[in-house]
């Protein structure tokens, strides 16, 4: 049996349906002039997630197989294009404590940093900041970019744990 070809009900049902899907088999695809290995991986799902994703696969008039590959690719925060630093500090996130995910899922900037930074802000806004000012908003821009992707993987690798994010008036509650 072919697993695009599974029938809910028929003579080829289980419970548990093995599901192999190539994410990536020992072969080539060119990726924006790099090339990436492939890799195979079995799972079993149980049959009411496969039974949806079969469904939608043939919607959409594509393999269930794809159908499991976009679906991994969207869950899955692509680290590739980033700064070798950033890549470094994101996945230093992934042998953090719960307690070390939390703080940073829940950090800021400083508050000098977020004063300076709104002052800046509006200074560039009318027009008036110079060379130094410049520079210096560049950089709180650029340390608030990667505030923002710290805190998004923390919480991404929190969910993946198994926690929801608090809600901002549970936070209030919390602190």
């Amino acid at each position: 049996m072919q697993v695009d070809q599974f029938q809910p009900g028929g003579r080829d049902y289980f419970y548990l349906i093995p599901i192999i899907y190539l994410l990536m088999l020992n072969s080539q695809t060119i990726t924006q002039g790099e090339f990436m290995t492939f890799q195979t991986v079995t799972l079993q799902v149980p049959q009411s997630i496969y039974q949806s994703a079969w469904r939608t696969a043939r919607a959409v008039k594509r393999p269930v197989e794809d159908f499991f590959v976009t679906v991994l690719k969207s869950s899955l925060p692509a680290l590739e294009g980033l700064p070798e630093e950033t890549i470094t500090e994101l996945t230093a996130l992934e042998s953090c404590t719960d307690k070390q995910l939390w703080e940073a899922a829940r950090s800021t900037l400083s508050l000098v940093q977020r004063r300076q930074l709104s002052r800046l802000l509006h200074n560039n806004q009318a027009g008036k900041l110079t060379e130094r000012e410049r520079q210096k908003l560049d950089e709180l821009i650029a340390a608030s970019d990667r505030l923002m992707l710290r805190r998004a993987r923390a919480y991404v690798l929190l969910k993946w744990r198994g926690y929801a994010p608090a809600t901002t008036l549970e936070r209030e509650h919390i602190t």
